[in-house]
């Protein structure tokens, strides 16, 4: 049986890191909705025919209602919502006060994607969803099929076309020739001109994000590029080069 994604919210005013965020969860097939204050937030209480939050990912230094007063306010509405509060504070008396409003897990900034997504995993479990991505490697593309010149650098497909910088049209030519579409970490590595270490997730990140976007601007599927914990990244359409 296929696992239900999870419904997230997260509440970030950091746009960068709202929107990375946003992207690795969706990649990892889950529906994600971001808001940069919990004031956007105004009524937590699942409405009729609206299909109520799994987990909350609350910042807790937010502008207006910080993320411990919203915790509560969560809490109180859904008592069986997971809340993630992710925040810069980390004494012993922050995360007291953070458990005390409510919220499942504490995690510290900078907190990796990979911790993020296990934590969220467990935590899905207990809301009643397995994780929505395990983490394997696609069998199969989807039936999207795109095209990319490095010599113009442009990508085309359904939706139009969309211009490349040189590291995308790299990155792509890259997944076309890859087995499987699946470049490893120390693939990506090499292919960026870094050495290989732990810590470059977050460049890996950055550059799939924003090529995954304009793909998803051309017609591919939201699913385009997905991470493989603890491997690397696969393409899952079909590209061609022209």
């Amino acid at each position: 049986m296929t696992a239900q994604p999870l419904q997230i919210v997260m509440v970030e005013d950091n746009e960068v890191l709202r929107s990375l965020t946003m992207d690795y969860l969706v990649s990892r097939g889950h529906h994600v909705t971001g808001y940069p204050a919990a004031e956007h937030l105004s009524d937590v209480a699942p409405s009729q025919g609206k299909a109520p939050a799994d987990i909350y990912l609350l910042d807790v230094n937010l502008p207006g209602e910080d993320g411990l007063s919203l915790a509560k306010r969560i809490r109180n509405a859904q008592p069986g919502a997971g809340i993630i509060m992710m925040t810069a504070r980390t004494s012993e008396m922050d995360k007291i006060s953070g458990y005390e409003v409510g919220a499942d897990i504490y995690l510290p900034k900078p907190c990796s994607l990979e911790q993020l997504n296990a934590a969220i995993g467990a935590l899905g479990r207990r809301v009643g969803h397995a994780p929505a991505d395990s983490g394997e490697v696609a069998t199969a593309a989807v039936s999207s099929v795109l095209s990319f010149s490095l010599k113009t650098l442009e990508v085309e497909g359904p939706g139009g076309v969309a211009q490349l910088t040189g590291t995308e049209g790299r990155l792509l030519d890259a997944f076309c020739h890859a087995d499987s579409g699946l470049l490893t970490y120390e693939a990506l590595a090499k292919l960026l001109g870094r050495v290989y270490s732990f810590k470059d997730w977050q460049v890996f990140a950055v550059n799939v994000t924003r090529l995954r976007k304009k793909l998803i601007e051309v017609g591919a599927p939201e699913r385009c590029l997905v991470s493989v914990r603890s491997v690397g990244y696969q393409c899952c359409i079909r590209l061609t080069r022209r």
